[in-house]
């Protein structure tokens, strides 16, 4: 069982979600560990599933900036969701939790790891290319920059299509920059096989806009036509 205290700084309510009726969480297993903390699978008193983020407090602002964003785009369809609109302190108060949507099908990584190499069929990169591309537009559209979009932060949820795999949500916005970011030297970090030519360079914290995104989403298509990340200097 997870116990958890509620950060009361945000009083807005949202129906149906983790935590409101209970602070008692069934742990089920953890889906994945990261360098700044791991996602478990939990299941509330309801029955309902969620995924649950954790990161130790040193990573507080990080997860706050994911949670926020979550919400600044709640109900869009290529976003993944928060599934409570508060964020979490430990019981022993040295992590921090957030609650959001469970991605049954698993992450576009695993996907593409499933073809051993080989290419995913057209049809199914072009969906994904796109599925991306309307995530991409919400967030620039409104000044913000994913800064780590890669296979891994690209979550499949059943499709509401009769007949398609999956339908793809853009995920992890921990080191995201924000339209109100005022210390461009705060944003560090990324996976470098998905990072842009400028945002390797010395002056990268000059360089952060769109066009990071769209580096990244052009190495995923290569990869998914090819099986593996494409390495600089290979195109």
């Amino acid at each position: 069982m997870v116990m958890i205290k509620e950060d009361n700084n945000n009083n807005s309510k949202a129906p149906n979600v983790v935590g409101q009726s209970s602070s008692v969480l069934e742990f089920v297993c953890f889906l994945g560990r990261g360098s700044f903390g791991s996602v478990a699978l939990i299941r509330d008193s309801k029955q309902r599933l969620h995924a649950e983020k954790s990161s130790p407090i040193a990573y507080m602002e990080s997860l706050k900036k994911e949670h926020r964003i979550m919400l600044r785009f709640r109900n869009h369809p290529r976003i993944v969701q928060t599934t409570n609109p508060n964020l979490h302190i430990g019981i022993n108060l040295d992590h921090c939790y957030i609650y959001m949507e469970f991605a049954s099908k698993g992450t576009l990584h695993n996907f593409i790891s499933n073809f051993s190499g080989q290419p995913m069929p057209e049809d199914m990169i072009r969906r994904a290319a796109l599925m991306i591309l309307q995530g991409l537009e919400a967030l620039h559209s409104r000044g913000y920059v994913h800064c780590d979009l890669k296979p891994a932060n690209v979550l499949l949820f059943p499709s509401k299509i009769v007949g398609e795999p999956w339908d793809l949500k853009l995920a992890d916005f921990g080191l995201s920059k924000e339209p109100s970011c005022t210390n461009p030297r705060s944003l560090s970090g990324g996976t470098k096989e998905y990072m842009s030519p400028e945002s390797l360079g010395p002056n990268r914290v000059k360089m952060i806009g769109p066009g990071v995104d769209m580096w990244a989403l052009g190495c995923i298509v290569l990869q998914m036509y090819g099986g593996y990340p494409v390495k600089m200097g290979e195109c």
